[in-house]
Formats: structure tokens, C-alpha cells, sequence
């Protein structure tokens, strides 16, 4: 088990989202009816009893540059608008002053329920303790009350951290008040924690992404953390899938957790959600139950996880981080792209 913690750091937040300034221009997107390709069977397979698809779009910006890289979200209460975090996660091909922003995107829906379009309504920017335009190290959010927190990533030895990000005058999210997790393995700390929820008790939900083996069926570092008090309870987290990706608190109750593996050998995909309740929780080793899992070279790199509920049914939201579009496929196309998939949660697993 793991001692205290470290680092951690807030950010202000409106109810419901985060109320970007707009210091940044507002890039124009399309919303593009996300398809599956003739002849595959992988819109079938993203229903179950637990589960139904009910659509996705594909964000494309005129300026691929200034819109993608999309690493972590939340959603108001409505589902209507999402806070988007964009990290880019250091390409060198996104200017340095496209990277760290974050997006306020009105979404739209159609009469069955299904996703229409997303429009842009907000930008700013996220800086260092100095000022300066964080590289795109930031990795997931969560909001708790009108706290906003955050986990930096890429192999800079801040694996152990989370931030509390404060907002400035100019609109701009500044990192601030840093706190420590003790103990924590260093050849752990090249991979971040990108999965962050709140708990509905005062607490965080934290889970490291992976190891540096990107071993699957393995345990991840987890903890529980209230940052008003500085308690930190510690647990592991048994990972299915090579990297834990995201989480979410479902109103009502229980836990969603996004898992992700990528084959290389065949530029396959492969996504699973799981059902965390709270007993699994009182465990030291943390284990959900599977809900999906799917794999297919028409699926991207989901990395933002979040939930709604709407007429007493939980909805969820999941997006794809297109690094910047830098995979090209054979013919000089943009092989990742910028997904937003929406499910109805019709049975969490007790």
C-alpha cells in the first residue's frame, strides 16, 4: 500500500461546466454521422443487455490544428454542454500555442435521443505555476463541488501528481498548490493518472493508467482521496485491457471505467467499459465488472469518459484523443480521428 499523498491542485468552475473566457479564437467543426463500414458488424456488437449504442458523431475542424487532441471530459446535468481538454500530448507538429486548451462544446440531439451536432461556443487556455502554455501534459479531469481537478502526464516524473488549477483574470487555467504522493514506484511515474472521478462523498477516485510494460490483466495504483482534509485511502485497481483511460461517477450510484489495449502488430483498438459499485470499493483490490468490450481497427484512441442522466436513465459519453491526427494510413489519410459516442446504461452489473 501507498503512503500519503504528494501533490494535487483545484480549478473554479460554474455549475455544471467549466465557463471558458474565450481569450482563443473559436474554431469552426462539422459533426459527421459516425458510421461503420460496409460489411462489419461493429455497431452490433456496442449493444448488450447492459449496454445500448445510441450513436456517434465525428468532431472535424477546418484548422486540424486547432481542435482535437481531446484527452478528458465532463458533461452539465443536462448532457447539453461538455468541457473538453485538449493535451495533444506533446506532438511536435502541433505548434506549442495550439496545445492546453479547453473547449466548451454545446451538444445537440435528436428526437430519438441519438447525437446531432457539436458546436464550439468557448476557448481558453491552460498555464504552468509560471504562466507559461502547459506542452499538453494534462491527462483527465473531475469536478467536485466548484473545484475542478487535474493529472499531468508524459513520462516528466509527474505520475504522482494531481493540480488544483485556478482561474485567472484572463480567462486562462493556472496550475497551482501542488501535493505529493509518497512512495510512488519510479518506474511507475512515466505513465500518468488518467483516470479521475468524484465520489459524491468528498473524495476523489484516482487510478494510475499503466505499467510500464503495458501488461494486460495486471493492477494499477488507486486511491481515494478527500482534498479538503488531505486523507488518502489506498487500494489497487485490477486492469483488464493495457491502460485505464477514464472513469465516472453514475448519479445514483456506482462507478463507470473506461479500458483501452492497442495492437500495433494490426492497428486494432480494443475498448471496455466496466461497473464499479461501491463495495467493490471497500476492497483493496479494486475489480469491475465487464459491461463491454470490443475491438476493431474502425474504433480510435477513446481517452474522455463522462455520464448524464436523463429521465432516470444514465447516459454516457466517450471521445477519442486524435494525438493530432499524426498516424497517416497507407494512402496519406488521417487514420485517428475525433469520435464522440453516446450509450444508455440499461444495466449496471451489482
Amino acid at each position: 500500500m501507498l503512503n500519503n499523498l504528494k501533490y494535487l491542485f483545484l480549478i473554479v468552475l460554474f455549475p455544471g461546466v467549466y465557463s471558458c473566457k474565450s481569450q482563443e479564437a473559436i474554431p469552426e467543426i462539422t459533426s459527421v454521422r459516425w458510421s461503420q463500414p460496409e460489411g462489419q458488424s461493429l455497431i452490433d456488437q456496442l449493444s448488450n443487455e447492459h449496454m445500448t449504442f445510441m450513436g456517434g458523431i465525428e468532431l472535424k475542424a477546418t484548422d486540424s490544428q486547432s481542435f482535437g487532441g481531446l484527452s478528458s471530459i465532463m458533461v452539465n446535468k443536462e448532457g447539453t454542454v461538455l468541457t473538453a481538454i485538449s493535451d495533444y500530448s506533446m506532438r511536435k507538429n502541433i505548434p506549442l500555442n495550439q496545445r492546453s486548451k479547453v473547449f466548451n462544446i454545446k451538444l445537440a440531439y435528436n428526437e430519438d435521443g441519438s447525437l446531432k451536432r457539436a458546436e464550439v461556443k468557448g476557448v481558453t487556455s491552460i498555464v504552468d505555476h509560471t504562466g507559461i502554455r502547459l506542452q499538453g501534459e494534462l491527462e483527465s479531469i473531475a469536478r467536485m463541488g466548484d473545484k475542478l481537478y487535474g493529472s499531468l502526464d508524459n513520462g516528466r516524473n509527474r505520475a504522482d501528481t494531481i493540480w488544483m488549477l485556478k482561474e485567472q483574470e484572463n480567462g486562462n487555467l493556472k496550475l497551482a498548490d501542488p501535493l505529493f504522493i509518497s512512495d510512488f514506484p519510479t518506474e511507475y511515474n512515466r505513465e500518468g493518472i488518467e483516470a479521475m472521478t468524484e465520489m459524491g462523498d468528498g473524495n476523489l477516485w484516482l487510478i494510475h493508467e499503466r505499467l510500464p510494460e503495458k501488461t494486460e490483466g495486471s493492477i494499477r495504483y488507486s486511491w481515494n482521496i478527500n482534498p479538503i482534509t488531505g486523507v488518502v485511502t489506498n487500494h489497487t485497481y485490477h486492469s483488464h485491457l493495457e491502460e485505464v483511460k477514464g472513469a465516472c461517477m453514475l448519479e445514483g450510484g456506482g462507478y463507470i471505467v473506461l479500458e483501452k489495449t492497442y495492437y500495433r502488430n494490426n492497428g486494432i483498438n480494443r475498448i471496455a467499459l466496466f461497473n464499479v459499485n461501491n463495495d467493490d470499493l471497500e476492497s483493496d483490490i479494486i475489480k469491475g465488472k465487464l459491461l463491454i468490450d470490443v475491438e476493431s481497427k474502425y474504433l480510435d484512441n477513446f481517452e474522455g469518459l463522462t455520464s448524464f442522466k436523463k429521465d432516470d436513465t444514465n447516459y454516457l459519453l466517450v471521445i477519442s484523443d486524435n494525438n493530432g491526427d499524426w498516424n497517416l494510413d497507407q494512402n496519406g489519410k488521417t487514420r485517428q480521428k475525433t469520435l464522440l459516442l453516446l450509450f444508455k446504461v440499461t444495466q449496471s452489473k451489482n
